[in-house]
């Protein structure tokens, strides 16, 4: 009987252990099946999150493929302004380089403009002094035509004279002889 009892404790024993065990599995069951439930709601909950999502990005897709045309418009349009912009910076640089050029021969235009009219005014004045001495010339001319004419008057007499004198001479010299 006491073996009996023994075994009867340990087999209460065992229930009860079997019995906490059970209660233990079914509070482990209660919190796998609440887990569950929460872990089905929280993947019901992001399934819809993802299909807002999805749905979002399908309606983002067109947006996105724009603005990426956009983008490669914009790029190409900033290439092309580069390039125009190298284009107008060589040319600036060119036309720089002829405006110095262009700048160095209107000063020595300038140079040549100011001796050309350093000579015109020294052969306007030389001009004007040959004029003076011309005028001058004349006048002592038409003071001297008188003079030349009464000279000339003179001259002719005193050959007329001459002559006369030379066939008096002549005359006279026939005659002593």
């Amino acid at each position: 009987a006491v073996d009996a009892r023994a075994k009867a404790a340990k087999c209460a024993s065992q229930a009860e252990a079997a019995d906490e065990r059970a209660r233990r599995a079914e509070d482990a069951h209660s919190h796998a099946t609440a887990d569950l439930q929460r872990a089905r709601n929280e993947r019901n909950v992001a399934q819809e999150h993802a299909a807002t999502l999805a749905s979002e990005i399908e309606v983002l897709k067109p947006q996105l493929a724009a603005t990426e045309e956009k983008l490669k418009a914009s790029t190409a349009r900033v290439e092309s302004a580069e390039r125009e912009l190298r284009a107008m910076t060589s040319s600036k640089e060119t036309l720089d380089a002829k405006v110095t050029k262009l700048s160095e021969s209107v000063r020595e235009a300038e140079q040549k403009i100011t001796k050309i009219t350093e000579r015109a005014n020294a052969s306007e004045l030389e001009s004007t002094r040959l004029n003076a001495e011309l005028i001058a010339t004349r006048a002592s001319k038409d003071a001297l035509d008188p003079k030349l004419t009464k000279l000339g008057s003179e001259l002719a007499d005193a050959r007329a004279e001459a002559r006369t004198l030379k066939h008096d001479k002549e005359r006279l010299e026939n005659e002593i002889t």
